[in-house]
């Protein structure tokens, strides 16, 4: 495991400061592709010691190292709260892009990503069986892939409405740096602001 720079890491601390108006703790980056799923870029591992892993220090197209770094402390900041629901909602409003910061958090878990894969996995050999066997394929092949993304399409919409009154109640209440307030807040504070909105 390889050290990230100071440089890098003081990149990724001022950003997540800018958004959330304070510093988050001291944790130590490293750089390594070990245990890292290939659509992943970093990982935050919570144990006896703290630490993000970078899949390298160049960022992947389209992102810039301070968005995945910033991202990563979001993780690290509500690594004790265990309250999933509004975290990376939170960790991809860091995201320079509209798009990710509205999309990002479509699956919530690495668990949702691979059951997603899953059902696409399946829903091919259902096709291909189907091929085989004289089966019309495509009456049933894609129901299960569509229906798991249209769920997390839709609970992504619901959490997202959520979080933007929350964030709007958060605004006019304290002024500034809203994304400050809601990221110490469990997932039930923070509906309960969306609802006073």
């Amino acid at each position: 495991m390889q050290e990230v720079s100071q440089k890098l890491a003081e990149k990724g601390r001022e950003r997540f400061e800018s958004l959330f108006g304070f510093l988050p703790p001291p944790v130590r980056l490293v750089v390594d592709k070990k245990n890292l799923k290939p659509w992943e870029a970093a990982a935050t591992w919570i144990g006896p010691s703290v630490h993000i892993q970078l899949k390298s220090e160049k960022p992947p197209l389209f992102y810039s190292i301070e968005e995945i770094i910033s991202h990563e402390l979001v993780h690290v900041v509500r690594a004790e709260y265990n309250e999933p629901l509004f975290e990376e909602i939170l960790a991809f409003s860091t995201s320079n892009s509209r798009f990710r910061r509205f999309f990002g958090p479509l699956f919530s878990s690495p668990k949702e990503s691979l059951f997603f894969l899953g059902s696409l996995f399946l829903s091919w050999g259902g096709c291909a069986t189907g091929l085989f066997f004289d089966i019309e394929p495509l009456l049933f092949c894609w129901t299960l892939p569509i229906g798991v993304f249209c769920y997390l399409l839709i609970r992504l919409c619901y959490f997202q409405a959520v979080f933007k009154k929350a964030l709007l109640y958060a605004e006019r209440e304290s002024g500034s740096k809203a994304l400050g307030i809601l990221i110490l807040m469990t997932d039930a504070q923070i509906k309960a602001f969306g609802s006073r909105f």
